[in-house]
């Protein structure tokens, strides 16, 4: 265990985080991207590509990636309501199973429906704080990878969801 006592020393040692130009990245991952976006490009060059990529082309350009940097398979992105009324007859998605999400679901939202009551201001304190921002739309990312883990679509889509309704109702 290691103890760091107070905000600067926090921020010096356990909470610092290199620049995107500081992080060594693997040659294999160096050279997937200089297939996809061409030599040259630095990290933030890379993202700020797949940003503009999404705004311009929306979910078209989220499969494409989808596919390239995670080996994923093109399908849709929303799940349609057949596929979710499907789930429930998968022998897998077992009643208990169904009523343990959504009771993670429903503490998760009262939980972040709780913070916004108390998170209507921009604050900023010795070096920590948050800024509080309208939503109107919002894009959840979850890998299709090998593993899939409902805790980390719970707390990011609900938490969105909130976000969303929010700032429509503020």
């Amino acid at each position: 265990m290691r103890i760091v006592e107070g905000a600067d020393a926090a921020r010096r040692t356990l909470l610092r985080r290199p620049a995107l130009d500081e992080v060594e990245m693997p040659e294999h991952l160096r050279a997937r991207d200089r297939a996809l976006f061409g030599p040259g490009l630095s990290v933030e060059e890379t993202v700020a590509r797949i940003v503009r990529a999404v705004r311009d082309e929306g979910d078209t350009a989220v499969r494409r990636f989808n596919m390239a940097l995670d080996g994923s398979v093109d399908r849709a992105v929303a799940v349609s309501a057949d596929e979710i009324r499907a789930a429930y007859h998968d022998p897998a998605i077992t009643p208990p199973l169904v009523a343990a999400l959504r009771e993670a679901a429903d503490r998760i939202r009262a939980y972040h429906e709780a913070q916004l009551r108390h998170a209507a201001h921009d604050f900023h304190e010795a070096g920590l704080g948050q800024i509080v921002r309208p939503l109107q739309r919002v894009g959840v990312y979850m890998p299709g990878t090998a593993v899939v883990y409902p805790s980390s679509l719970l707390m990011t889509a609900t938490r969105a969801g909130i976000a969303v309704i929010s700032s429509d109702e503020g």
